[in-house]
């Protein structure tokens, strides 16, 4: 049976690097989310090793240039740290992302080198791609006060690659205690 990830062709190309961001303050969870444990590991573990079963090259940003911008100031900080000119963006409490939903992404946005996005529920969220030519987008809007993703996707128009429903575990975010419980309970399923 064929799934909506299947046939991907694994030769992207090269000047691609997933930085998974994990400087964000936690506030709903109270604590550091890279640091909670899902059965037993880490979901920083958990995020990292989708990029190495893709074979792609990855880092983690645990501190923006500027603190306090959100996820934007951890774009800008990774554009300006890193060379390559496409960056993969990945969240620290994205547990269930895999690595071929992140070949399928990147494959998306080479065809026509453009930003990619994943959209579940209706609202775009990470993984997502970015091509070095967003940044302008980015800091213009950082300048405007604006630290929106959702204003960001707005404003570049990017590829859109919308994720069905039998999909959307794959793309959860850990957010809260109940996030986490509901985390847990799809490891307990997946084992059967």
């Amino acid at each position: 049976m064929r799934t909506w990830l299947s046939g991907v062709n694994a030769e992207i190309e090269s000047g691609v690097r997933c930085i998974v961001l994990a400087g964000g303050r936690s506030r709903r969870m109270g604590r550091d989310k890279a640091d909670l444990l899902l059965d037993g590991r880490p979901l920083l573990e958990w995020v990292l090793q989708a990029p190495r079963s893709a074979d792609l090259p990855s880092d983690v940003l645990r501190r923006d240039r500027v603190e306090g911008l959100g996820p934007l100031g951890g774009v800008r900080t990774a554009f300006e740290r890193y060379r390559e000119d496409s960056l993969l963006f990945l969240a620290c409490d994205s547990p269930f992302v895999d690595g071929v939903t992140l070949l399928r992404l990147l494959r998306a946005g080479a065809n026509r080198h453009e930003s990619v996005v994943h959209v579940r529920n209706g609202r775009p969220g990470f993984p997502f791609l970015l091509h070095r030519r967003a940044l302008s987008t980015v800091e213009d809007q950082l300048a405007r006060g604006e630290r929106s993703l959702l204003r960001l996707f707005e404003r570049l128009r990017p590829l859109v690659l919308y994720v069905p429903p039998q999909e959307e575990a794959r793309f959860l975010n850990i957010n809260t205690p109940g996030d986490l419980e509901r985390a847990r309970r799809l490891v307990a399923d997946r084992r059967g």
